[in-house]
């Protein structure tokens, strides 16, 4: 999938303050104009969907402060190393009326957090 999007991995992992600097790079997608607000929803409905959506449900969020909007949708479920993994399909929507899709696969650290497992790693 093409899209302009964000890895949503980094901002679970990080907090606001530095997802925003790390995701500088993202200001003209559909997440450039998302505020902490809505970072904050993003993070809570990728936990969300990665503990407790079945696949192929979704889990949608809206922000009305600022007209941002997305989904998480679990596509697969599956252990790697030990971990459980999900490939997560993702939609934003800005308030700019930008539109990402991208899909990424998160496993759950022995810590709790969520973190990116690269393709190159998919069993």
């Amino acid at each position: 999938m093409t899209g302009r999007w964000l890895p949503v991995l980094l901002v679970v992992l990080a907090p606001a303050s530095l997802a925003a600097g790390a995701f500088e790079w993202l200001r003209d997608s559909a997440t450039g104009s998302f505020t902490e607000a809505d970072w904050g929803l993003v993070r809570g409905t990728v936990e969300e969907a990665f503990a407790n959506v079945e696949d192929g449900e979704r889990r949608d969020w809206s922000n009305p402060d600022t007209g941002s909007r997305g989904a998480v949708k679990p596509l697969l479920s599956f252990r790697h190393e030990g971990l459980q993994c999900r490939r997560l399909a993702f939609l934003n929507v800005s308030e700019r009326g930008g539109r990402g899709v991208v899909a990424y696969t998160l496993c759950r650290g022995d810590d709790g957090a969520l973190r990116y497992l690269p393709r190159s790693e998919h069993p």
